[in-house]
């Protein structure tokens, strides 16, 4: 009989992580033509096979199918199955053959190699126990989860010190911006930003909307095609925050530019837009959040303002 990990529940559907639930559980190796392994992991990606995990005694393997690495399957299902082995046993030694991508997740969650494989550490425990704490918001633990599916390293959050970022419950309309697409604030902000563009407007100032409200799902969708682009997630956090962590998630946040100026280039700060608002946004409500050398690491934004009621 073997049980289902309490934290697949997080998961949703296009992942099945089944284990055993100690080393006396009855396997699913005879579920798993061709291998002769007597207990194992099976995980599985849209039903399909992605990879299998198992015992050897106490010491463990994975493989794991090169076309979902990419997806960061491997990654989550590593995190799960080490979760499910330290409930079974403070000291975790899993050995290989494993893949390098595999190796760098268990130097993140601060296993040490050594002659006999990969070995937990003090810290192994407090790490995935971080990564999993049960929360009564369904939107941390989504936040969580999709970070480890991307590749984000597990304590991103804590070395950026940015803040948790939840959407609202109510946006309204603040018009179209540059592009001609619908833009959207939550209320207090949308007021804010409403009398800031015209008192702007009254004082000669032109100040044009790029970007207002970003969903958690639009974040992603942006971090995937930088992926794709071939950046590394270390380039990309320095310019765009993970999903979770936008301050265009809150609606609060708005992205500006001015005539004769790129959108989202450095060169706006030498327009008499940008001197306008270091002068008189904090009147409504609005500060620059990135300021030159952040202590978030994030890089110099002069268009990136925030409104703080």
């Amino acid at each position: 009989m073997t049980n289902r990990h309490p934290a697949d529940r997080l998961l949703g559907q296009d992942i099945l992580i089944r284990a055993p639930s100690n080393e006396e559980s009855v396997t699913l190796a005879e579920k798993l033509e061709g291998y002769h392994q007597p207990r194992v992991i099976e995980v599985r990606s849209s039903q399909r096979l992605a990879g299998i995990l198992g015992w050897r005694g106490k010491g463990l393997w994975i493989e794991i199918d090169p076309a979902h690495r990419r997806r960061g399957r491997g990654r989550l299902a590593l995190a799960l199955w080490i979760n499910a082995l330290l409930e079974n046993d403070d000291n975790a030694t899993i050995i290989g053959p494993l893949s390098a991508i595999a190796e760098d997740f268990l130097r993140r969650f601060r296993f040490t190699a050594s002659a006999d494989g990969w070995t937990s550490s003090e810290q192994t425990r407090p790490q995935i126990d971080g990564l999993f704490a049960v929360d009564e918001s369904r939107y941390i633990q989504r936040t969580h989860m999709t970070l480890l599916e991307m590749g984000i390293p597990p304590d991103w959050p804590a070395q950026s010190k940015l803040p948790l970022c939840c959407e609202p419950r109510a946006l309204n309309s603040v018009g179209k911006d540059v592009f001609d697409r619908e833009q959207w604030l939550r209320p207090d902000a949308a007021e804010a930003w409403k009398k800031m563009h015209n008192a702007a407007e009254n004082d000669g100032i032109d100040l044009g909307l790029v970007s207002a409200f970003r969903s958690f799902n639009y974040q992603v969708d942006i971090i995937k095609r930088k992926m794709d682009a071939g950046q590394s997630m270390g380039k990309i956090l320095s310019v765009s925050a993970a999903p979770g962590y936008s301050e265009h998630h809150t609606g609060r946040a708005i992205d500006l530019t001015s005539s004769g100026s790129e959108p989202l280039q450095e060169e706006f700060e030498k327009t008499k837009a940008f001197q306008w608002l270091e002068e008189h946004a904090g009147k409504f409500g609005y500060r620059l959040s990135y300021p030159r050398d952040n202590p978030h690491g994030v890089a110099y934004e002069p268009w990136h303002w925030m409104f703080h009621a």
